[in-house]
């Protein structure tokens, strides 16, 4: 009999801190990360190994997204001052039932695959972005959204910009990232006619559809 196969680990984020507009898509991706270190939603690491994980480098910037998710509870933070040698100590809210996970191999390839994204700016020159915090929540987004009866996800570009704080140039380039990359399967929608009140035929773009590729 052949070796079991190793399981992969799960990160498990709550459905209401995917859409809470307070948490900026920093806060949400330093909370995955540390969801991804913890180990019954208990925390102890150094912050240099975090910065390294995260692909931060500044001090402040982990300090900064650790207290919004302390101050919102997200987080609780046992240690009270952040020293760059010695272990940061917290614990994790337990998560409820209505949550969304992701497996690490996906996390870590979605952030390797953002560090550097073409956006096109007002003036139409492109500008290259790092964007792996924002393309981890709108990841689990898709996720979220994902129908297992169906196979696939179909939220509009309108419904996950407000939903998301996103942008609609951001969400197409991310999009792109993530087709390239097969980390979402993005098929882009049909143009139908539709009949309005006014019996006006107009063309309408269906939603685009999303195969979020991960071990499910």
């Amino acid at each position: 009999m052949g070796e079991k196969e190793k399981k992969i680990k799960k990160i498990q984020v709550p459905n209401s801190l995917i859409l809470d507009k307070r948490i900026s898509h920093n806060a949400f991706a330093l909370y995955v990360i540390l969801k991804n270190f913890s180990f019954n939603d208990n925390v102890n690491i150094y912050p240099t190994k975090l910065l390294k994980a995260i692909e931060w480098k500044d001090m402040r910037t982990l300090k900064k997204y650790l207290e919004i998710l302390n101050d919102l509870k997200y987080i609780n933070m046992i240690t009270s001052k952040i020293v760059k040698y010695e272990c940061i100590k917290l614990t994790i809210r337990g998560v409820e039932n209505d949550f969304t996970q992701v497996d690490i191999n996906t996390m870590y390839k979605i952030i390797e695959c953002t560090l550097r994204v073409p956006i096109k700016g007002n003036d139409n020159e492109i500008e290259v972005k790092n964007l792996k915090e924002m393309a981890l929540r709108l990841f689990y987004y898709y996720e979220k959204n994902y129908n297992t009866l169906l196979g696939k996800a179909f939220p509009s570009y309108r419904k996950t910009s407000e939903e998301l704080c996103i942008g609609k140039s951001y969400i197409s380039a991310l999009n792109d990232i993530f087709n390239k990359n097969d980390i979402v399967k993005v098929k882009k929608g049909n143009w139908v006619e539709t009949e309005y009140e006014d019996g006006v035929i107009l063309p309408r773009r269906m939603c685009n559809e999303y195969i979020p590729i991960c071990s499910r």
